[in-house]
C-alpha cells in the first residue's frame, strides 16, 4: 500500500498545481496544505484498519514558527495534476478554496495531529 497520487495547494499561488513536484510542502496558516491519495486496492473491503503511520521529513524551512500537521479525510473528489488552492480538478473548484469547506470538502475534524 503507497501513495497512490499527490500534490500541494498553495494560498499564494492558487491557480499553480504542484502534481508533479518532488517536494510537497504544508506552511502554518492555511497557506500550503499537501494532499496524499493512498491506493487501498489490495485491502479486502471487510477489512478494519486499526493504524497506520505517516512518515514526514522536513527538507526545508523558511522561518522559525511551529507547525502543527493534522491529518483530514478530503470529502471532494479531486485530481492531482490538475489540483491547485481555488481547483479540485479541471471539472470544478473546491467549494471553499484551499479544500476548506468543512463537511463538503474535507471533513471537519483531523483524524490525526502531530506538532
Amino acid at each position: 500500500m503507497g501513495i497512490q497520487e499527490d500534490t500541494y495547494l498553495n494560498a499564494w499561488y492558487p491557480t499553480t498545481n504542484y502534481g508533479s513536484a518532488a517536494n510537497l510542502a504544508v506552511r502554518q496558516g492555511d497557506l500550503a496544505a499537501t494532499l496524499l491519495r493512498f491506493d487501498l486496492a489490495d485491502v479486502p473491503p471487510e477489512a478494519q484498519i486499526q493504524e497506520a503511520y505517516l512518515w514526514l521529513y522536513v527538507s526545508q524551512r523558511t522561518n522559525s514558527g511551529s507547525l502543527t500537521a493534522q491529518v483530514y479525510q478530503v470529502l471532494r473528489p479531486w485530481v492531482g495534476a490538475e489540483a491547485t488552492w481555488q481547483r479540485a480538478s479541471r471539472a470544478g473548484p473546491w467549494s471553499r478554496a484551499g479544500c476548506n469547506d468543512l463537511g463538503v470538502d474535507r471533513a471537519a475534524q483531523p483524524v490525526a495531529s502531530e506538532i
